[in-house]
């Protein structure tokens, strides 16, 4: 069986935000950190996305001109793009989309200050 594992921001830094026992420098200095490590993995996102985007368009062309045939074939490989899409969706989600929408949701709601100067940047 498959098992999906969803990043999440840190329990104790989420009740720490949501009690307000950061100071705003400190909040800012978090953001930070957040962002850069985001970066990264978006980084890193991209280049695992290319890389299996490739193999499978490559190793699934393949497969299928040998067994149907292209023409027959092309509907199916052009079904490709959207699995994916919904595949680089998901897995952008569970990577860092999930820790990047409730570090949102939190600054822009105990620390609005830190959320506008997030958006200045």
């Amino acid at each position: 069986m498959a098992v999906i594992h969803i990043l999440s921001l840190d329990v104790n830094t989420e009740r720490a935000i949501r009690n307000k026992q950061y100071s705003e420098e400190q909040v800012a200095e978090l953001n930070k950190k957040i962002q850069a490590d985001t970066k990264k993995k978006k980084k890193a996102f991209w280049i695992t996305m290319i890389i299996v985007a490739v193999l499978f368009f490559g190793y699934g062309t393949f497969v299928l001109k040998k067994t149907i045939g292209f023409p027959q074939a092309l509907p199916i490989i052009l079904s490709f793009i959207p699995i994916m899409v919904i595949i680089g969706a998901v897995s952008w989600f569970a990577a860092a989309g999930n820790i990047m929408r409730k570090w949102n949701n939190l600054i822009k709601v105990f620390y609005p200050s830190v959320y506008a100067m997030r958006n200045e940047e």
